[in-house]
């Protein structure tokens, strides 16, 4: 299963609202890492493979050419931060025997516009 993660829910880790969490009353109050984590578990336990899918920078609906995620960084989420955040993903979840592969970006939208800064990034550094 492709589990979806922000580089925004990293840098955030907001506590979940309980109705988005009814299901699951033991998680009333968990952040969104706990939360995460908890999927992953329960994925595990029942021999899902599980991929972990850094989707988007910003939390939240996409895709569209202007909604600022096409790339691996935006003016949010540093390249940097990109790298920090798949590591922190990684080393919190080796343990889990279903983590199967991890995706990079679902959309590498490559758009034209005024205020996109030249796409001059290492690609393949972002890939390995």
């Amino acid at each position: 299963m492709r589990l979806q993660w922000s580089n925004e829910l990293v840098a955030k880790n907001p506590i979940i609202e309980p109705q988005y969490i009814a299901a699951n009353p033991q998680l009333t109050g968990a952040r969104a890492l706990d939360v995460y984590t908890a999927a992953v578990e329960a994925l595990n336990e029942e021999g899902v493979y599980v991929i972990l899918d850094n989707h988007m920078s910003d939390a939240g609906w996409c895709c569209t050419p202007l909604d600022g995620n096409g790339l691996w960084f935006n003016r949010n989420y540093t390249e940097e931060t990109f790298f920090q955040h798949w590591e922190f993903m990684v080393d919190r979840y080796k343990v889990c025997i279903s983590l199967f592969n991890v995706f990079l970006f679902f959309f590498f939208l490559l758009k034209k516009t005024k205020k996109t800064e030249p796409r001059k990034r290492d690609r393949c550094r972002a890939a390995q």
